[in-house]
């Protein structure tokens, strides 16, 4: 399964931002992408590097220039302050590693450029340097080295479905170089994001519709082709200047959804949770699955509930099935699926819990990675060895934030067929299954949940004990992985 990413629709400030690549901090991760923002009096520079590089690989990204505000004439003084900075890539100490001003890689008409070609080395670097030759500079974590050479053979996977207006991202076996890879959505090329040996990401036009077809190219070489539905997200609001006590709602509908070949993930955020309640629960998860979808369209309506007067911020997130995820166990599998031998049918064996959906247990912060269970015969089994102390590290992070409780389908396999005596025990990834608003204390120590929901909004959260909210998150996992 994907790790769930968040590229959002973002209902902001009383507009609706339309979708486009956003850097909010100095360094994040969306979709496919790393994210690198350098902030200066006249605008922003962003850099997007592709976000699974590893030592020794050669990529590409690109970069945009945004000015400050300001009339036509600021605006254009500012770009020209902004691309005379230097960009440099890579390690800072490596002498063949030269700084080259913006100027010499932009193009006008995007307003940015491309980032061709960069040698990974350790500590990876991304600095811009001014006139004053003062630097700003970000180093940029890696992933782990591989243990196989890159294979550069001609091959690549572009997906079913794809959000128009958003990157599209292409796996498959690349070079790195995007100067010699196209992506042409019939026939029209689409302008390359970043490049990894292991993924290529382009950016999808807003104004496509029905089914298209994507060609991937590398070095002049047909590497894939595909007919790809394009899903279209609208996102829109009766009225968007509330006052305190009054209600709106936010209005979702999504079409092109027909052919899914696994479930799509739909996430609301409240974002301003001091300013607006959003109804029935400030974080919503909704689980798209393909046979409920009528037409390839789905529509909702969720209410708004002013509690002050002010700006509110509510971020939607359609997540897309990648390829790759059609084998047996559905979202709930991982390249050990596959049926080798004899093997269990597959129940919660895991269960954990973070601060959000856009981070699994495994990534959150320390409170958070104590508080991992397995589940056996029902029971919950923490670090300590039994339920009641591993639900007590529960209650800390309950009574400050809301949380969420994440489940993993595991299983047991024997490779020997029916003849079996040594089974090996596999887990799929990280699910969300119930979302908990907060813990309060009823007394005498009895802990309950002040809301949430579950994904099938069917499960009552509120004023369940720490204990009865485990044993839903169970019961809920255990019905997800049946209809799997």
């Amino acid at each position: 399964m994907r790790k769930l990413t968040i590229f959002s629709a973002v209902f902001s400030l009383f507009l609706l931002v339309p979708a486009s690549i956003t850097c909010a901090q100095t360094i994040t991760h969306e979709k496919g992408l790393t994210c690198i923002s350098f902030d200066f009096p006249q605008g922003k520079i962003s850099v997007w590097l592709p976000d699974d590089i590893r030592p020794g690989d050669m990529i590409s990204g690109s970069f945009k220039v945004e000015p400050a505000p300001g009339n036509a004439k600021q605006q254009q003084r500012s770009i020209e302050e902004l691309l005379k900075k230097e960009l440099k890539v890579g390690n800072p100490a490596d002498p063949a590693i030269v700084g080259k001003a913006l100027l010499k890689r932009y193009q006008e008409d995007a307003r940015g450029g491309s980032v061709s070609k960069e040698s990974v080395g350790l500590p990876f670097v991304v600095s811009l340097t001014g006139t004053d030759r003062k630097t700003q500079s970000v180093q940029v974590e890696l992933n782990p080295p591989s243990n196989t050479a890159p294979d550069h053979s001609a091959g690549c996977d572009i997906p079913t479905h794809a959000l128009t207006g958003y990157p599209i991202i292409v796996r498959g076996n690349f070079d790195g170089d995007a100067s010699n890879t196209k992506c042409r959505i019939d026939g029209k090329e689409l302008p390359l994001i970043a490049e990894s040996p292991r993924k290529s990401i382009f950016q999808l036009p807003a104004d496509q519709k029905g089914i298209q077809t994507i060609q991937v190219t590398e070095a002049d070489k047909k590497s894939c082709e595909r007919k790809v539905s394009m899903v279209d997200l609208k996102v829109s609001a009766p009225r968007t200047n509330l006052r305190k006590g009054e209600k709106t709602m936010i209005n979702v509908a999504i079409t092109g959804l027909q052919g899914l070949p696994d479930t799509a993930v739909l996430t609301l955020d409240n974002r301003t949770r001091s300013t607006v309640q959003l109804k029935p629960a400030d974080h919503q998860v909704i689980g798209l699955f393909p046979d409920s979808l009528r037409g390839g369209t789905f529509s909702r309506s969720f209410d708004v509930q002013s509690i002050s007067t002010g700006n509110f911020n509510i971020n939607i997130n359609l997540d897309l099935p990648e390829p790759g995820n059609t084998n047996q166990y559905n979202i709930f599998c991982n390249d050990k699926c596959s049926p080798v031998g004899k093997e269990t049918d597959p129940e919660v064996g895991e269960v954990g819990i973070s601060s959000s959906t856009t981070s699994s247990p495994d990534d959150e912060d320390k409170a958070f990675k104590t508080a991992k269970w397995v589940v056996n015969n029902g029971d919950l089994f923490g670090a300590t060895g039994n339920e009641d102390a591993a639900l007590d590290a529960l209650v800390k992070i309950g009574r400050t934030r809301g949380y969420v409780v994440w489940v993993k389908a595991c299983w047991k396999r024997c490779e020997k067929g029916w003849l079996c005596n040594d089974w090996e025990r596999y887990c799929g990834p990280w699910i969300p299954v119930v979302w908990v608003d907060g813990l309060e204390n009823t007394g005498d120590n009895t802990f309950k949940a002040t809301g949430g929901h579950t994904t099938d909004h069917e499960g009552k959260v509120e004023g369940l004990t720490r204990k009865e909210i485990m044993d839903l998150a169970i019961k809920k996992g255990n019905e997800l992985i049946k209809k799997k």
